[in-house]
């Protein structure tokens, strides 16, 4: 039986999306009875984090979201004959983060599913940059106001590397890895002192930027990504 959070999911603060690749798009598919009411599946599978970059803006301006949840990378590192850098992800993701900040969301980014090296499905893949990633999240996600979960504790083993009973081929989480990591992630957003962010006082310039962010919240994002569309 579902727990009953599940069922009747309460995110104190409000409107909440979740942006992120195949991790996202899989859990969130998984799990219908979240998405009812205010919260959001944005998770897009074989996305980029440039890819999520060109399109945060937007989605938090669609939804009028004041939180957001973001697992990204997985899929620059895991997709075979894309060229990716740690430095690369990070920026994106600080990108991300700092995007949100200026549209004061609250911004929670969840650690890369971990992977069995070992695995014949993860031979060839550059799985070293998850760790990589992972530890730049730790240490500097609090410097753009975010909030950093780290999932390898009930993910992986204590070597490191992905549990068994969380997938059948070492790199895709099954249905009890997606519910191990759903469980972790909501026991943190549903947390009763959870506020929103609230913005300052606003002067007529500010105003003015925010409603252009608003309305032209796509254009903002092209304008740095350009990219001929964007899902």
């Amino acid at each position: 039986m579902a727990p009953q959070f599940l069922v009747y999911p309460e995110f104190p603060f409000g409107p909440m999306i979740f942006v992120g690749d195949s991790v996202t798009a899989e859990w969130t598919a998984e799990t219908p009875q979240l998405f009812s009411g205010l919260q959001v599946a944005r998770g897009i599978a074989g996305q980029s984090t440039r890819d999520m970059a060109r399109r945060l803006r937007s989605d938090i301006a669609l939804h009028k979201a004041l939180g957001v949840h973001l697992i990204a990378g997985r899929d620059d590192i895991l997709s075979r004959g894309r060229s990716v850098t740690c430095e690369r992800i990070v920026a994106d993701i600080a990108a991300m983060l700092q995007d949100a900040r200026d549209l004061y969301v609250r911004a929670w980014v969840g650690s890369i599913p971990p992977v069995d090296p070992a695995a014949p499905a993860a031979a060839g893949l550059p799985v070293e940059l998850i760790g990589q990633v992972n530890t730049w999240l730790r240490d500097h996600v609090h410097e753009y106001g975010g909030h950093f979960i780290d999932y390898d504790p009930v993910l992986a083993t204590a070597a490191g590397v992905l549990r068994p009973e969380f997938s059948t081929d070492g790199v895709r989480l099954n249905a009890a890895g997606y519910a191990a990591l759903r469980d972790a992630m909501l026991a943190v957003l549903t947390a009763a002192n959870l506020e929103p962010i609230w913005p300052p006082p606003e002067s007529e310039d500010a105003a003015r930027r925010r409603k252009f962010l608003h309305h032209f919240g796509y254009l903002d994002s092209n304008t740095r990504y350009p990219s001929p569309f964007i899902q």
